[in-house]
């Protein structure tokens, strides 16, 4: 398949990406309350969250499909009681599966330690995809 521009038709990549927070073996979607996003920020000073990526990339000209899996582990510094009702009153953490992120100023002071890589958390490992399209365009 080729993509069409206009009046030219150019071969394409196509890259997928979905994303999963695990905590102690749970899957975590986004908190649906302010009872569970506390409940969240509040477990992260126990154990560490992990972010599971997948990407999948393909090559739309020649139908070429190749996949991959990025595994990254974030380590929090502890969430005070008012830091937690501030946290969630902002609202952001009812947009992010897990409740967190590794952006911004309101996070950044709790990000104690992330084994793996930043971009990885956000949601699109670099390597990995970059890896990826390498393989589909060989």
């Amino acid at each position: 398949m080729k993509i069409i521009l206009g009046s030219q038709s150019k071969p394409a990549i196509l890259i997928t990406s979905d994303q999963v927070v695990v905590w102690e073996g749970k899957i975590r979607e986004k908190p649906e309350s302010q009872e569970e996003a506390r409940e969240f920020l509040k477990s992260y000073n126990l154990y560490p969250a992990e972010t599971i990526t997948s990407v999948v990339v393909t090559n739309l000209a020649t139908d070429k499909r190749v996949e991959g899996v990025d595994v990254a582990k974030i380590y929090f510094n502890p969430f005070s009681d008012k830091e937690i009702t501030d946290i969630v009153l902002e609202g952001g953490v009812f947009r992010l599966a897990g409740g967190f992120t590794v952006d911004g100023d309101i996070w950044a002071p709790h990000i104690k330690k992330i084994e793996g890589t930043r971009d990885s958390v956000i949601g699109l490992p670099k390597k990995l995809t970059k890896r990826l399209i390498k393989e589909v365009e060989g």
